[in-house]
């Protein structure tokens, strides 16, 4: 750790996971042995249930508005 001396922990929030990681087995998870076993079971049932977004934070399901390629340097014409 770079403010003292020890380990810093690298873990991730239950639901915050889901956001940033794509987790299709268990073996995807490192260290997924030193959990404790109801979280272990909890990250199972999750990836078994293939239900690996969560709501709150997913987006709305519209694309993204992007410029037409003949005003992306139209600033610099």
């Amino acid at each position: 750790s770079p403010f003292h001396d020890g380990t810093m922990p690298n873990w991730f929030h239950e639901h915050c996971i889901w956001a940033k990681a794509k987790i299709n087995t268990a073996g995807d998870i490192s260290n997924l042995e030193n959990l404790e076993w109801e979280d272990q079971e909890k990250i199972r049932k999750k990836i078994e249930s293939a239900d690996t977004t969560d709501p709150s934070t997913s987006g709305d399901g519209k694309k993204s508005r992007k410029r037409p390629n003949s005003q992306v340097y139209k600033d610099y014409q």
